[in-house]
């Protein structure tokens, strides 16, 4: 059964002292040892077409957009994983290295997901990056 969710979505790059934040609407689903988180990209970073579902297991994360972007990134502690991001511009690979994943989630439908990584473009470092993404019950129906 899918559950209605509130999501707050920080992330950062290069310097942690610079965070962004976004709160929205997704829905959850729990499978036992996955979580699948799925919304739709905040129009503030010209993504509105674009659907994302974040999957969660105990030691990997794996991100995939469908939409106006395309693309499937796997973060999993210690290794390097290429993608290619398809964007409306053109298309590229990307290097993600994962230096550490975090799962934290409960029975419900709250918990806490965050991912320490590198971006690197043709094998050249593009950013040291961190994502920490906050699952909360909505019942406010935002």
């Amino acid at each position: 059964m899918d559950n209605n969710i509130l999501i707050s979505i920080k992330s950062s790059q290069n310097n942690f002292d610079d965070i962004s934040e976004v709160i929205m609407p997704a829905t959850y689903k729990n499978l036992g040892d996955k979580h699948i988180i799925t919304y739709q990209e905040d129009d503030l970073f010209g993504e509105k077409d674009t659907f994302t579902t974040l999957t969660a297991e105990p030691s990997k994360v794996t991100l995939t957009r469908n939409g106006a972007n395309n693309s499937t990134m796997i973060f999993k502690p210690g290794e390097r994983h290429m993608c290619i991001y398809d964007t409306p511009h053109g298309a590229f690979t990307l290097g993600i290295t994962s230096k550490s994943v975090e799962v934290d989630m409960d029975d419900f439908v709250n918990g806490r997901i965050q991912a320490d990584y590198s971006i690197d473009i043709n094998n050249q470092l593009e950013s040291v990056n961190r994502f920490c993404l906050t699952i909360k019950e909505n019942t406010n129906n935002y």
